[in-house]
């Protein structure tokens, strides 16, 4: 047999509009965007029968803003996410979701601090100084 093609598809759903992901072997998950899907994936996320939030774009975003390092291990753990919800590893994906968010918080943390380091150092070496 072909390989295990997914299609992503709308769904309007008690929270709003979301996207349902529609896999060749009929499993069907749905995972929640937009606003409302936000709130309805920050409960799914922390229920026991509810479809994990990936916290991909916040991987990405401080991935790209903050600190390289640690926001690749973050976007590392949000794509795990995606992959293991579509193939309705549940468990193991609520896992990855928190790893994710963990890694998004040390990831923000070292950012301000390298950030505010930097700047610190222009300060003391009188970058900003009008003379």
């Amino acid at each position: 047999m072909g390989p295990d093609l997914d299609l992503i598809q709308p769904d309007i759903g008690p929270h709003g509009l979301g996207l349902v992901f529609i896999s060749m072997n009929e499993k069907t998950v749905p995972v929640p965007s937009g606003q409302a899907g936000d709130q309805a994936g920050s409960q799914a996320g922390s229920s026991e029968t509810g479809v994990p939030r990936s916290y991909l774009v916040w991987s990405a975003l401080v991935t790209a803003l903050l600190f390289l390092p640690t926001g690749l291990v973050a976007l590392f753990f949000s794509i795990r996410t995606e992959s293991l919800v579509r193939r309705g590893e549940l468990e193991r994906a609520r896992r990855m979701s928190r790893a994710a968010l963990v890694a998004i918080i040390v990831t923000v943390v070292a950012g301000v601090l390298a950030y505010a380091a930097v700047i610190g150092g222009l300060l003391a070496l009188g970058a900003f100084s009008g003379g």
